[in-house]
């Protein structure tokens, strides 16, 4: 089944890429279709849709760092190759 035609590509509420969700949640406002990746960010819309269409959130991105740590994590370190055996 094809995706329905959204304004949008990134879900206002949550940020969430649509094009990685297979089920599309929409809702239709002032003649233009809104999608969601789910229920949940659908109904948070529909509570105050003038909110997230003024100011969606922005694109969450996999390669982007999720805040700033105090400390920088410790290196990883490997363990020597091992020998084959004899």
């Amino acid at each position: 089944m094809d995706k329905p035609l959204c304004v949008n590509k990134v879900d206002p509420v949550c940020g969430m890429a649509l094009t990685l969700i297979e089920d599309v949640e929409t809702s239709t406002l002032e003649g233009k279709t809104y999608g969601f990746c789910s229920k949940g960010c659908k109904e948070t819309f529909e509570g105050d849709p003038k909110k997230y269409i003024e100011n969606p959130v922005a694109r969450k991105s996999m390669s982007e760092p999720m805040g700033s740590p105090e400390k920088p994590a410790a290196p990883i370190e490997m363990p020597p190759p091992m020998k084959p055996p004899l």
